[in-house]
């Protein structure tokens, strides 16, 4: 369910986009596809090089390109093809940067949070505040990660995290999803196939996936030797996590609020 994360991005800059009603469902039927076989076929590979008992979470990809290129005696393929994985990886968090700084971004307009993250770049036209709030909360739970864990823990709780934070608002999307059903369809929206029984049903079936998922990541792997800790961490951090975005929220409407009675006190509506 995760390897599909990400692909609603592309709704965040729907503004952005020509025909964004037409293109984005179809660029989602394309994406899903090539996504699943990329995973399969990558996974069966996987499998075929080497045995689960050999494979680990943060190395796996790597291990399997290691054993392969030592099998035909390309040796200096390793070294390539971790560096094409790492460029991969940070086009991705651009991308994916990009896209979700619209978010804070277009809050930052309705007063939502602070008016700061309705700023755009004079030269470049993106929101560099959200861009760097984001970036630096990154940097801070990198570091917060790292206490009292090995490399491999670090990065196991990480994912925890990314995984948590990320499917929480799916729980938003589906209750929106079951809640919409209500509303009349307005003209050039695509209705799921099935009408009104399988939205519901596939909103509660993500539901159910998704609360699955958010517990499973609490769990700590089987080799973490100090699983209590790794739990409260993963607790605490995403707490962290949540209450610093209710913060923000909260500065950002009283400075609304603010801004809004200074309006009426010099009588301009």
């Amino acid at each position: 369910m995760g390897a599909f994360t990400g692909a609603e991005a592309g709704s965040f800059m729907g503004a952005e986009i020509k025909n964004a009603r037409r293109t984005i469902p179809r660029a989602l039927l394309i994406a899903g596809v090539l996504i699943t076989a990329g995973y399969l076929a990558g996974t069966i590979a996987i499998l075929i090089v080497l045995p689960t008992s050999r494979l680990n979470g943060l190395e796996g990809v790597m291990q399997a390109i290691s054993s392969s290129a030592a099998r035909i005696g390309w040796g200096n393929l390793a070294p390539t093809m971790a560096l094409l994985i790492c460029i991969a990886n940070l086009g991705a968090v651009g991308a994916y940067l990009a896209a979700t700084s619209r978010i804070p971004f277009v809050v930052g307009i309705d007063r939502y949070l602070p008016k700061a993250f309705a700023k755009v770049h004079p030269k470049w036209g993106t929101p560099y505040v959200s861009l760097i709030v984001q970036a630096l909360c990154c940097v801070v739970f990198v570091l917060l990660g790292q206490f009292g864990s090995s490399v491999h823990g670090t990065y196991d709780l990480l994912v925890s995290m990314t995984v948590i934070t990320t499917f929480l608002p799916y729980l938003f999307m589906f209750g929106a999803l079951i809640r919409l059903q209500r509303e009349p369809v307005e003209a050039g929206v695509v209705r799921i196939a099935g009408g009104k029984p399988v939205a519901i049903g596939l909103g509660l079936l993500g539901s159910v996936a998704t609360i699955a998922v958010i517990v499973g990541s609490m769990i700590p792997d089987a080799n973490e030797p100090n699983k209590a800790l790794t739990v409260a961490k993963i607790i605490g951090l995403n707490a962290l996590v949540v209450g610093s975005g209710a913060l923000l929220y909260w500065s950002g409407r009283s400075g609304a609020k603010r801004a809004s009675g200074k309006l009426k006190l010099t009588g301009v509506e």
